[in-house]
Parts: structure tokens; sequence; C-alpha cells
């Protein structure tokens, strides 16, 4: 399974990636930096670097809240859920290429989600 998952996110544009995590966490809803880092396991330093580089790709904005300037969360612009939305097209197509069996392709699926349900239990 992990070689079928490494196979089907090595894309063109690079592996799988702290930015490309970012933008997936972000794309239900947006999201204060605590959270973000809580969810990536990275240090405030470096999600700052990190949300900037994409706030100047133009992938995030930072919204800031009305009552704290130092309050603020992080949210996808349309540039942002365009690359999202491109990033999970490619992973499908490269899924459809990868596993090429229909029993062999839903077995994998299920699988997938319940290693995604099982993490959803660590903290």
């Amino acid at each position: 399974m992990l070689l079928y998952t490494r196979k089907a996110t090595a894309l063109p544009n690079g592996p799988f990636g702290l930015k490309e995590r970012l933008l997936f966490c972000l794309l239900p809803a947006p999201q204060p930096p605590r959270e973000l880092m809580e969810t990536l396991g990275m240090a405030k330093s470096n999600l700052a670097l990190l949300a900037n580089k994409c706030a100047e790709e133009g992938l995030i904005r930072k919204i800031k809240q009305s009552g704290d300037r130092r309050a603020l969360t992080y949210a996808l612009t349309d540039k942002g859920k365009q690359t999202v939305e491109q990033r999970l097209q490619a992973i499908n197509e490269k899924f459809a290429t990868v596993l090429t069996d229909d029993m062999e392709r839903n077995s994998a699926l299920a699988t997938l989600d319940a290693a995604i349900e099982l993490l959803s239990y660590v903290p």
C-alpha cells in the first residue's frame, strides 16, 4: 500500500511536500496557526516561513481578526484551491494507472480509508 501511495503522489511537479500538506489542511476551512502547527507537527517559526512562502505565491491568504491584531487565520485563495484540485486530479489519474484492476483499486481505497480512520484517533 505504501508503495502504491508513493507512486501515486510522485508527480511531475515533485513529491507531496509541506506546501501541499498545508494546502490540503486548509481545504475544508480556514484555520488558525495553532491548529495547523498541531496538525502538521511544525514549530511556529517554521509554519510562519511556509505560510509566508505560500502567501507570496498567492496560494493562501492571512485573515486578521478585528478584535486582536495578533490573532489570524490562514485560508486558501482561489489559486490555492485550484492547485489542490489539480493535485487531487493528478493523484487520482496516477492511482488509475498504478492500480489498474477495479478490485485492487477498491481494496486499496478501503485500506486507505481504514488507515485514515485509525489515524484520526491518534493525538
